[in-house]
């Protein structure tokens, strides 16, 4: 399973990191508030995101469900200084792109 990240503010407005676990729930990142924080964990230990979290274990589990509800999910990834990150995308998958570029391409 692919890993799946989300950053959110729990009910007392502090932030969390969690991770979708096999059985489709969320539990908290140990030690990580952002996925910045565990990014720099994993390059500093030369590993994958997916090795950092399981390096740092999981936590509780967050209902992600309730806090898409109550507007408190972030961005997939944010930095300290936001002029120093750009997010950008299309919403389409690599399949999608290509059908609509074969498309366009067969007027």
């Amino acid at each position: 399973m692919p890993l799946r990240l989300v950053q959110l503010d729990d009910a007392a407005g502090d932030r969390l990191l969690a991770a979708m676990t096999d059985d489709g729930r969320a539990r908290r990142v140990n030690g990580h508030d952002t996925t910045y924080d565990l990014a720099r964990a994993a390059i500093a230990a030369g590993s994958s995101l997916g090795e950092a979290v399981e390096a740092a274990g999981l936590g509780e589990a967050v209902d992600v469900r309730d806090a898409l509800a109550e507007g408190r999910v972030r961005a997939p990834i944010d930095h300290p200084d936001p002029a120093h990150l750009l997010v950008t995308g299309t919403g389409l998958t690599h399949l999608g792109s290509a059908e609509g570029a074969t498309r366009c391409t067969a007027t």
